[in-house]
């Protein structure tokens, strides 16, 4: 979910010259999720970015909000989550490469408030796109420390927006 969000606005801020903020609003169908629950799931996130260049690396931090909804019977959920992405290198114009790090609780709640899900610590990520299309290549769980769940995000978000 997190990774989309650092490439929503890659191109606009690949040529950032000094700090400055990238506001993202954006409404979409997510086809896998309403594929893996069994009925129509919007997505909304809502992210304030500070976007910053220093030499060949560009780094975007800040908090970003997620609510999902179950088109068929409005109910909701929420994830809350500040993240770090920083472009480690780029590989001619073939390759980007992200490292994406998430520090402190990735936090989900149902359509009647109280946690659901969470994730919590200090987890880092290494992302590869193609330089030209921006389509997903791979991606690499670098490393990892705090509390994370037993039951997968996708299982819980199904169940809490079916209720």
């Amino acid at each position: 979910m997190f990774l989309a969000l650092g490439i929503v606005s890659f191109a606009s801020f690949a040529h950032a010259a000094k700090p400055h903020t990238d506001v993202i609003d954006e409404t979409f169908i997510d086809d896998f999720l309403s594929d893996f629950c069994g009925f129509p799931v919007q997505v909304h996130v809502e992210a304030t970015f500070i976007v910053s260049e220093r030499g060949n690396a560009i780094s975007v931090s800040g908090p970003y909000k997620v609510t999902w909804t179950n088109l068929e019977t409005g109910e909701s959920a929420t994830g809350n989550s500040p993240v770090h992405i920083q472009q480690v290198a780029t590989f001619g114009d073939e390759f980007i490469v992200l490292d994406v790090v998430n520090s402190g609780p990735f936090l989900v709640k149902g359509p009647h408030g109280g946690a659901a899900w969470i994730v919590a610590g200090h987890f880092h990520h290494r992302i590869v796109f193609d330089a030209r299309t921006f389509e997903f290549i791979s991606e690499e769980h670098i490393s990892g420390v705090g509390h994370t769940e037993d039951e997968s995000l996708l299982d819980v978000l199904c169940e809490l927006l079916s209720d």
